[in-house]
């Protein structure tokens, strides 16, 4: 039997259903008033990101008005999953605990924090992988969380990419990021290893099987040199002043024990992402492939020439 719902005549009805979750339970406002309102009778579930829902005690069931509307609008479809997602609790901006929020979030998988991603060219299974979660209260607003860790394994921060942008700001990081870093799957254990300045460059080259890590920023901590010393490392930072000055930097910092450092310049837009988006993963494989064989030729004749000059 299908009905029409609304999410606000869900939340009204049953103001104090538990949120942050990819599959909600409420109580059903057709099967009457004379059950207990406890989470024991919350027989409705709400998928959050298809809008779908169906009360498991009455047999009602539809599509939420919302997403009827919005089936055609990837945007309007996004705001409406942050809204399904919307927290009950709160952390007020000047005491905002940013490991009790880390560990409240929720699970990367069907959150709008997947779609963010998706928007960005970026598989959300590949972001589950590399630990990323979803918080619809991130300094009181949703964001897509990346987790940075030390030489150790250990969280030291958590960097937060709110999925709406407000008065510029994009990110906010609790905890202390020149501590460690953000990695991509296999990244410690490949022969091969990218460094870059933000997550998501990461998370693009990783697409592309070019295992990476983010500095989150143009600065890296203090153990990193020595941690990829004995790797082919690719300097992948932004195509601005910044992103070239931090490559003389680094390979200073390498030189001694790297046996070769190449500059992977992105060659469209600002940053890896922005590759990925308007070139596409194939285009941006190939462009990847031909510059470190290129580097690679070069290396060789350099050291072709060293021994005959010896």
């Amino acid at each position: 039997m299908n009905a029409t719902l609304t999410l606000v005549e869900l939340e009204l009805y049953d103001p104090r259903a538990r949120a942050g979750q990819s599959q909600r339970r409420f109580l059903c406002p057709f099967c009457g008033a004379d059950k207990p309102r406890d989470a024991a009778h919350r027989s409705l579930s709400l998928n959050a990101q298809t809008g779908g829902w169906i009360c498991h005690r009455c047999g009602r069931r539809g599509l939420l008005n919302e997403f009827k509307a919005i089936s055609q609008n990837p945007t309007a479809r996004l705001d409406t999953m942050i809204g399904l997602y919307c927290e009950a609790s709160k952390f007020p901006e000047n005491s905002f605990d940013w490991q009790r929020a880390w560990k409240k979030s929720a699970n990367l998988s069907d959150s709008p924090g997947a779609a963010y991603l998706q928007q960005r060219g970026v598989p959300p299974a590949l972001a589950r992988l590399a630990g990323m979660r979803y918080s619809p209260r991130w300094y009181r607003r949703p964001a897509a969380l990346f987790p940075i860790c030390d030489q150790a394994g250990n969280l030291v921060a958590v960097s937060g990419r709110f999925i709406r942008e407000r008065n510029g700001l994009k990110t906010m990081t609790g905890g202390t990021k020149s501590l460690g870093v953000f990695s991509t799957p296999g990244a410690w254990k490949s022969k091969v290893i990218a460094v870059v300045e933000g997550p998501m460059d990461a998370l693009s080259l990783a697409f592309c099987h070019l295992p990476s890590v983010a500095m989150m920023g143009t600065n890296w901590p203090e153990w990193l040199p020595e941690a990829i010393a004995s790797k082919q490392v690719l300097i992948a930072t932004d195509a601005d002043a910044a992103g070239d000055e931090v490559v003389g930097r680094l390979l200073e910092a390498l030189a001694a024990d790297t046996p070769h450092g190449v500059r992977l310049r992105p060659p469209i837009g600002k940053d890896w992402n922005d590759v990925l988006r308007q070139l596409g993963r194939k285009p941006m494989q190939d462009f990847i492939r031909k510059r470190t064989q290129d580097q690679a030729e070069a290396n060789q004749s350099l050291i072709a020439a060293a021994s005959q000059s010896a």
